[in-house]
């Protein structure tokens, strides 16, 4: 299928005023309103039991996750933003392609990495589950990688500046892009297999118990970032090249305000034990999560 022209899609976008650049344009906008007021709410607990933290991985995740991830969903809605930025061509909008591939390796990696050692802090540091989650990641993020360059470099040959939207627009939407979310996605499911399965190898009374184990393990923020990780991908096969960044400001701002929470959630519980109060700021869950052993006794220790 040949490539269309710049001014054959600029035509076509233009007879339709909801047209996949406009969408993508206020869905931006709306994914960093969104990100922006979620840390307004968060940022009072964030200083209380996040800031003064020595410097370790949490904090580390924290960081990355919180501010990283709501910079990359402003320069992405920046690119197709039109009329903020005016000095903005074809090339540095294949540039841009680059760039926007190293950030979502970079976040989508510290995402993951941080259910990884979520996930093992959680279940009294087995080291099968750490190496059974590592291979998983090295294993789905390996080819993912190599498919989001090639997808990366066809984007740069592919993506044009449009003078008429003040916007990049993508000419073609390469296959290689699907298969990189696809891997990604893939993390995600098998992460959630090791999950149940060790939720299995716990001794229980009812099988009732191991329903309610998911659920205080954190199953529930897990999954959401997996819906929209699964969104995303759904997007990326079924959307035209004009509407395949729609969705994708949003997911990142959605994955950070998710896993934001789930983090600030997990040191409110040991600040309130250690502390013997409640931290002020907004509600970020209620008994949702399970401490496990490993973070009781860390609590034990300050009392």
């Amino acid at each position: 299928m040949s490539t269309p022209t710049l001014a054959q899609v600029e035509a076509v976008l233009a007879s339709n005023p909801f047209n996949g650049v406009i969408i993508t344009r206020y869905m931006g906008a709306a994914a960093i309103a969104c990100a922006v007021y979620d840390h307004f709410l968060l940022f009072g607990d964030e200083t209380t039991v996040i800031w003064p933290k020595r410097f370790e991985l949490t904090k580390m995740f924290y960081f990355v996750i919180r501010y990283g991830m709501e910079g990359a969903a402003i320069f992405l809605a920046s690119v197709f933003s039109g009329g903020i930025r005016h000095d903005i061509n074809s090339k540095r909008c294949g540039n841009f392609i680059m760039a926007l591939w190293a950030l979502n390796v970079l976040f989508s990696g510290t995402s993951h990495a941080y259910l990884i050692y979520h996930h093992y802090t959680l279940w009294d540091r087995r080291r099968g589950v750490l190496i059974a989650m590592i291979i998983t990641l090295a294993l789905t993020y390996t080819p993912a990688i190599y498919l989001g360059h090639e997808a990366a470099l066809q984007y740069r040959e592919n993506m044009l500046y449009s003078e008429a939207f003040h916007s990049c627009i993508i000419m073609k939407q390469p296959d290689a892009v699907k298969g990189m979310w696809g891997c990604m996605t893939a993390f995600d499911v098998l992460a959630a297999v090791i999950a149940i399965l060790n939720s299995f190898d716990r001794p229980w009374r009812h099988p009732s118990d191991i329903i309610n184990s998911l659920r205080k393990d954190g199953t529930l923020w897990s999954s959401a970032v997996f819906g929209i990780r699964l969104l995303n991908l759904v997007i990326n096969l079924t959307a035209t090249p004009a509407t395949v960044f729609v969705f994708s400001a949003n997911a990142w701002a959605l994955i950070s305000i998710i896993l934001s929470r789930l983090i600030v959630h997990i040191e409110s519980r040991l600040y309130t034990r250690k502390f013997q109060l409640k931290p002020s700021g907004v509600y970020v869950g209620g008994g949702s999560f399970e401490l496990g052993p490993y973070n009781v006794s860390v609590c034990a220790e300050h009392k």
